[in-house]
Formats: C-alpha cells, sequence, structure tokens
C-alpha cells in the first residue's frame, strides 16, 4: 500500500495509471513493471514514474510512440475518446472478486500475488489493480511531461515522466536554458540546433585546417633535422627535442626522415603540458642490430615512464622533463654499444 502524501504525489501515482494505460494500448504486453521515485521538491528533483519496455526496437519507432503516449496522457485529441488528464475524468475504486477484476478489464502489472478480494481503479478507459491512492478526477494531474526515455539492460527501457507543479518547473527550467543557449550563440531559440550544426561543421573544418597545415610544418622540420644527423660507428643517428609538438606528428615526422635518410636511427622527444612524448624510428636494414623498441624503452626509463614498439617503429612517455635532455645525450654511447655488441 503506497501511503497517503501530498496531492502532488498523488497526482503523479494517478498520471503513472494513465501512462500504463496508455502504453498498453500502443504497445500491448510489452511492460515489464512500473514503479513510483519520490523527490526532493525542495531543489526540483521531481518525482518520477518509470516504465520498462522490452522489445521496443528501433529508436524511431520509439520515439513515435512516446509522443503518442505524452498526447493521449495529456488529452490531446488524436482518436475518439482517447484521451485522459484535461478531460478531467472521475477517478473511481471499488473492491471485488480477482477472478471478476481479471474478467472485466483489469490489468495486474506489478507481478504481485493478490487475494481473493482486490482493488480495482477506473481511470476514464483504464482499469487496473492497485492498493494505492489517488486523485479524485484525472484533471487534478495537471501538466503531464514525458522528461526522458533510455535505455536501462538488454531489451529493457525506462520512460520517466513528471506532473504538476513539478512538469510546470522542469518547463520553465528548460526553457531558461534555452535562451541562455540562444543568447550564448547569438540566435533565436528556435534556431539554437541549426546554429549548433553550423559551429559544429566551422569545427571540423577548422581541425582539417590545423592538420594541413601541421603536416606542412612538420615536413619543413623534417628537413632542416635531417641537417643534424650525427655518424655513430658508420650508423647515421639523428636525436632532437622538440616543444609543442603532438604525438601524431612526431611520428609523421620519423616517417618523413626515415625515408629522406635512407639508412639511420632516429629518436625524436617533445615535451608538452609536462609530459613528454618519445617516437624511435630505425630503417629496416639496421632493426637486427638496433630496436627501435628497445631504444624508446632505454630513453623513457630515464625521464620517469615506459615505451616500446615494433624494431623500426616505437614509441614512449613519461613526465621527468628535467632529466630529458641528459637522457637523450645518452643515446650516442647506448647506440655504440649496441652496435659493437652486435
Amino acid at each position: 500500500m503506497i501511503q497517503i502524501g501530498p496531492k502532488a504525489f498523488l497526482a503523479q501515482i494517478a498520471a503513472g495509471a494513465a501512462l500504463k494505460a496508455d502504453n498498453a494500448r500502443v504497445v500491448a504486453q510489452r511492460f515489464l513493471k512500473t514503479g513510483i521515485i519520490r523527490g526532493n521538491r525542495r531543489i526540483f528533483y521531481p518525482s518520477r514514474e518509470q516504465i520498462h519496455f522490452a522489445d521496443l526496437g528501433l529508436t524511431r519507432e520509439c520515439s513515435h510512440q512516446l509522443h503518442y503516449i505524452q498526447h493521449l496522457a495529456a488529452g490531446i485529441r488524436i482518436a475518439p475518446q482517447l484521451h485522459v488528464v484535461s478531460p478531467n475524468q472521475p477517478v473511481q475504486a471499488q473492491q471485488m472478486p480477482y477472478d471478476q477484476a481479471v474478467a472485466g478489464g483489469a490489468m495486474a502489472l506489478f507481478g504481485e500475488k493478490y487475494g481473493d478480494v482486490v482493488r480495482v481503479l477506473d481511470i476514464g478507459f483504464s482499469r487496473e489493480l492497485c492498493g494505492g491512492t489517488h486523485v479524485a478526477r484525472t484533471g487534478d494531474i495537471g501538466l503531464f511531461k514525458i522528461v526522458s526515455e533510455g535505455g536501462v539492460a538488454a531489451g529493457i527501457r525506462r520512460v520517466e515522466a513528471i506532473t504538476g507543479r513539478n512538469a510546470v518547473a522542469w518547463v520553465q527550467q528548460t526553457q531558461d536554458v534555452l535562451l541562455h543557449a540562444a543568447a550564448l550563440l547569438k540566435t533565436q531559440s528556435d534556431s539554437v540546433p541549426e546554429r549548433v550544426l553550423a559551429l559544429q561543421q566551422q569545427l571540423r573544418e577548422s581541425e582539417h585546417e590545423r592538420e594541413r597545415l601541421q603536416d606542412k610544418l612538420t615536413a619543413a622540420a623534417g628537413a632542416d633535422l635531417a641537417s643534424q644527423v650525427v655518424d655513430v660507428a658508420g650508423v647515421k643517428l639523428l636525436t632532437q627535442r622538440l616543444n609543442g609538438v603532438d604525438p601524431k606528428a612526431l611520428r609523421g615526422m620519423v616517417d618523413q626522415l626515415k625515408s629522406r635518410l635512407s639508412s639511420a636511427v632516429i629518436l625524436l622527444a617533445a615535451v608538452t603540458d609536462d609530459k613528454i612524448s618519445l617516437v624511435a624510428g630505425v630503417s629496416p636494414e639496421l632493426s637486427s642490430k638496433v630496436r627501435a623498441g628497445d631504444l624508446v624503452g632505454s630513453v623513457a626509463a630515464q625521464v620517469g615512464g615506459k615505451g616500446g614498439g615494433r624494431p623500426d617503429m616505437a614509441m614512449g612517455g613519461g613526465s621527468d622533463v628535467g632529466a630529458l635532455d641528459g637522457a637523450i645525450a645518452a643515446v650516442p654511447a647506448w647506440l655504440a654499444d649496441r652496435l659493437g655488441s652486435a
């Protein structure tokens, strides 16, 4: 038995019954259970009716059903005699034997065991077994608004709705958010979606342009770096620290340098927001003697990080920026040792 509460709470229960009845007509036998969650109205956490659906199928179908249900519950005339709240229909309860109630069309939705005598609730065209309290007339429910719908488990969806003053407050709050968004976007409230789509397109175009310019800068930087190659035991070695280069661009530079230098061992390091990125590349003919993963792992260990990868390409990182220059300076000795032991 649901305890008697404030009028708004009673309206919520009655609205739940109306929503269940409407849904039974739209997607018969698809709901699994319902329940009332009582919220804290002082800071507008509204009470919500929860209805779980199974096998609703495509999102488009579900959306159409939700609009249909909400119009029914609100009393918007979609089809003759299918509206609940606005006609202000009386709510009636009576006691009768269970078999008689079920034969009369009453729905038992909660999966509970009932006694021989049950309480039957009639709300307009809806009849169900219910021991809860309800409004005297459907008009007492006031505004009815479905506020969310989403999946909660495999094959199960939940619809949440609010009623009465909570629904009015929700509409007002939603309007305030929309008007604020429109002001930030410098457009009218009914143009917010189009404005957001336009901004998203501009952002994508700007990102593509940034990547294009980054590729050009990478190519130019690679040409400059190629002149800084040193010879270690007959092998070309290039090590360099860069700033403000993201890992993707750093890897692109290593690929370009490997092609430009033909046969070489390369280690590039970049520092961005106090985070170290490391990329090593080794030409295929040298990878049997020197592995890129070993090189990155050695440098990363000295800067408080780790790394690894393929023999010809590897990546890593670290956080000790102060130790980076020393770690890079130690690479020629590391390479000479590897070549000597190979």
